[in-house]
């Protein structure tokens, strides 16, 4: 059987991993457009990868997302935190539970989760095609199906597994609706709206022309999350004893959904450290003292 997977993050690779788990006689090729693989999985947590939750209640965790909470439920029967721990603890990699229960490994550093993944693709004898971005995918008579990569390389697979996330438009899935599946009208995530309006727009403009001049440090925050609360003080706390050397941007949530949006933020408190135009560097959830200093001091 030949498999491809389209998708070079966390999703692609445990995908990959677990046809070749099942089916270890498989040929599985996993294709990635950029040349970063499970380039998300490298910020996230600030460095460290927020691998999951540590609450590992079905009912509990599914309740944290109303909209999807029976679909979730579902999913969670088969999967969960629990699951995902004991996953990478299988492989050699020791977690560690926080008081507000993310979880991290013990390194802290996300470059552990990344070596998990790539040792066992190697292992597994996955092959990994890096800026190979597929520009079309067709079912042919025989029930096959033809991947084409920019460049004009054509493959044939009996099975693709598609791990490139979600869409913002119905029409960026329209590759798939021609292949006969049907596609629901996405809807915003939690903090997801279209487009910002004009001042939306120029306010995180400022921050971009800023940091192109000095570093910028975005604190994503909101009056009623008390991590937030404990989460600022520490920030303004670093920011000023570096003398000047990077500035401090408070964003609140509830007022500026829209740039929320852009930057995909999906929790609080989200922390971004803007550089010559550019996020850097980011982390979600509450950090130790020591950790967002390390940031700071990359981003100066």
């Amino acid at each position: 059987m030949r498999v491809a997977i389209i998708g070079g993050g966390a999703a692609g690779f445990f995908a990959a991993i677990h046809v070749k788990i099942n089916y270890p006689t498989a040929s599985v090729t996993l294709f990635e457009k950029s040349d970063k693989l499970l380039s998300k999985v490298k910020i996230s947590g600030g460095g460290r990868c927020n691998v999951t939750n540590g609450c590992t209640s079905i009912t509990n965790l599914s309740k944290a997302y109303p909209r999807g909470e029976k679909q979730l439920k579902k999913a969670f029967a088969r999967f969960n935190t629990k699951h995902t721990m004991e996953w990478f603890e299988s492989r050699g990699v020791e977690l560690v539970i926080q008081d507000d229960q993310c979880v991290f490994p013990v390194s802290q550093n996300s470059q552990t989760i990344i070596d998990c993944f790539l040792t066992e693709a190697k292992k597994r004898g996955i092959q990994i095609k890096t800026e190979s971005p597929i520009v079309a995918l067709e079912s042919l008579p025989n029930d096959d199906l033809r991947l084409t990569a920019r460049g004009g390389e054509v493959i044939d697979f009996d099975r693709v597994i598609v791990t490139t996330g979600g869409s913002p438009k119905k029409a960026g899935l329209d590759w798939l609706e021609n292949l006969g599946h049907a596609i629901e009208t996405p809807v915003p995530s939690l903090f997801t709206f279209n487009m910002p309006h004009e001042s939306i727009r120029d306010l995180m403009g400022v921050v971009v022309e800023k940091s192109k001049t000095i570093p910028v440090l975005v604190d994503f925050w909101a009056p009623w999350c008390g991590p937030c609360k404990q989460l600022t003080p520490v920030l303004e706390k670093l920011v000023n004893s570096k003398n000047g050397k990077i500035i401090l941007a408070k964003v609140n949530v509830d007022e500026n959904q829209a740039i929320a949006a852009q930057l995909k933020i999906q929790s609080i408190p989200t922390v971004y450290g803007f550089v010559d135009g550019k996020p850097i560097d980011a982390f979600q959830g509450a950090q130790p003292e020591s950790q967002i200093e390390k940031m700071i001091d990359k981003l100066i």
